[in-house]
């Protein structure tokens, strides 16, 4: 695509031979008097006022009696910095993507065209020469020097598929395991960003079997498991997520994976009581229980200065509250003794009840 649209190819002469003369009007002489190592095929055709294919076509004639000859990338190199100071920034971006396909794995070129990119304020083209380096650098067992490309890449086009897999691979060819692991993470996403759950789910598979994958790893093949309809693989990815939790969920990501585990679970398994109630009792959030002390005696020693009864609740008279204030449509008092339910009596046949009534 670049060479059609952008590349600029230069020819040098060569005296050692002539050109050749096919039929009368022939323009091969014309254009092999152009030729001086400067001049690039576009100009010459202008200053000809021929076609680019004729020019073309002129140039093979001279090439293949030896009157002319593509520049070496010393030539390109000069004339390319010639152009660059001249303001053809066009012209030398082109002489440079023609060093690049005449010395495929020289970064030199690579890193000439990254420069002129960012003076032509132009992302696009500067992406383009990031991930043509980070795949030289790969290429000549250089993964960390890739790394360095790919991520400048990804600076410029976030959630680009294309860089993330190579970074992942640049990581994982350099032993740096935590950056294949968050780049394989972000790698998920795109994928099912892109409604592509079979390869988010092929992309995560190698961290979820490690014994410390992390949770949102789980959360986001459990994610694209659902999309394809394996149930037996989202609950145990479930019962991976349950195990490697602690007794309560604490940090937000926590609280978030159990609430998804504990709603994918009551649709896909809902005859595994056993993991709702894990999940349910980790998205309760952390217990005080030295709060709960201290308000008890509060609570005891103002209802004991003014001559008050405290009655115990039970579970079974708050289940009883809970199914009138639902049949009398008060929902929020409905809510409110939910919440004291599961706060006061978490374990109770009674809360697995209120769990399912909701």
């Amino acid at each position: 695509r670049h060479r059609q649209m952008c590349i600029r190819d230069s020819f040098m002469p060569d005296t050692v031979a002539s050109p050749p003369v096919d039929f009368e009007g022939d323009p091969t002489p014309t254009v092999h008097a152009l030729l001086d190592g400067h001049r690039v095929i576009d100009e010459v055709a202008m200053l000809c006022g021929l076609t680019r294919f004729a020019v073309l076509r002129a140039i093979f004639a001279c090439v293949r009696v030896g009157a002319a000859r593509l520049p070496c990338a010393d030539e390109l190199a000069a004339e390319a910095q010639r152009r660059i100071e001249c303001g053809h920034e066009k012209v030398a971006r082109g002489l440079l993507l023609q060093w690049t396909s005449l010395e495929p794995g020289s970064v030199e070129p690579l890193e000439r065209l990254i420069d002129l990119a960012k003076l032509r304020n132009s992302p696009e083209e500067q992406a383009d020469a990031l991930m043509a380096l980070g795949q030289v650098h790969f290429r000549q067992g250089q993964p960390q020097l890739a790394q360095e490309a790919f991520r400048a890449l990804l600076a410029l086009r976030p959630g680009d598929e294309n860089a993330l897999q190579a970074l992942c691979k640049a990581a994982d060819a350099s032993g740096d395991h935590d950056l294949y692991r968050r780049t394989a993470i972000d790698l998920a996403k795109a994928a099912l960003a892109a409604d592509e759950a079979e390869r988010a789910a092929e992309v995560l598979e190698s961290i979820v079997a490690e014994g410390d994958a992390p949770l949102q790893a789980r959360v986001l093949r459990a994610r694209a498991l659902i999309r394809l309809k394996a149930p037996d693989a989202v609950v145990a990815e479930a019962e991976a997520a349950a195990a490697a939790m602690g007794r309560r969920a604490r940090r937000k990501e926590e609280k978030e994976a159990a609430a998804f585990f504990r709603d994918a679970i009551a649709t896909l398994a809902p005859e595994r009581s056993d993991l709702l109630k894990r999940f349910r009792t980790l998205g309760e959030g952390e217990s005080r229980p030295a709060r709960k002390v201290a308000l008890l005696v509060a609570l005891l020693a103002i209802a004991g200065s003014v001559g008050f009864v405290v009655l115990r609740d039970t579970p079974a008279k708050m289940l009883a509250r809970i199914e009138a204030a639902w049949d009398q449509g008060n929902q929020a008092e409905a809510h409110r003794l939910t919440a004291a339910m599961n706060e006061k009596f978490p374990d109770s046949p009674e809360a697995e009840t209120v769990f399912q009534m909701q």
